[in-house]
């Protein structure tokens, strides 16, 4: 799909109409997102605008990957966990274990 903004022309008696189009993924992120914000603004309930909170919370990018790709809190979280179980399982190596294996690549 050509993500470039375009110009649509349109002519009638006279009259020149122009249009700016966007990508349609675009637009629809763009829609979704107000549709969203105009569900937000009737909320009333804490307890839900809480929940909605929390859940972008998780969804916001926190840091990025050694190789330069975006991580957010709830991935985070994840790879913490993950690295915790392994200090608990014993699998890990000390600075030394790798230096000495690094030798060897």
């Amino acid at each position: 799909m050509d993500d470039r903004i375009s110009l649509v022309v349109f002519m009638d008696a006279n009259i020149i109409f122009i249009y700016r189009t966007q990508p349609f993924k675009v637009m629809k992120v763009h829609t979704i997102k107000l549709d969203i914000i105009k569900k937000i603004i009737q909320v009333r309930d804490s307890n839900v605008l809480n929940k909605i909170n929390k859940l972008l919370d998780e969804e916001l990018i926190v840091g990025y990957t050694p190789n330069g790709t975006p991580i957010n809190l709830k991935a985070y979280k994840k790879r913490i966990k993950k690295a915790e179980r392994d200090v608990e399982l014993n699998k890990i190596m000390s600075q030394d274990e790798l230096k000495k294996e690094s030798e060897l690549w």
